[in-house]
């Protein structure tokens, strides 16, 4: 998809299993091709989808200076 991922590390409270947490941030019109793509790689993944206000960075809006 062409987006940066970070990596947190995690255990799960109830099975206290190890797990990598991948965070990803993408646009309302990529939320479905990315829940596909991750159903697709693994249909047991628990995946969260949470609106954010705004995101500034590589690939979305830069910040702008003010005058």
């Amino acid at each position: 998809m062409e987006r940066g991922t970070t990596f947190f590390y995690g255990k799960g409270g109830y099975s206290n299993t190890d797990r990598k947490i991948i965070y990803c941030v993408v646009s309302r019109s990529e939320v479905g091709r990315l829940k596909k793509l991750v159903h697709a790689i693994d249909r047991l993944a628990f995946v969260t989808v949470n609106d954010v206000f705004e995101v500034f960075g590589e690939g979305f809006n830069r910040m702008q200076e003010k005058a």
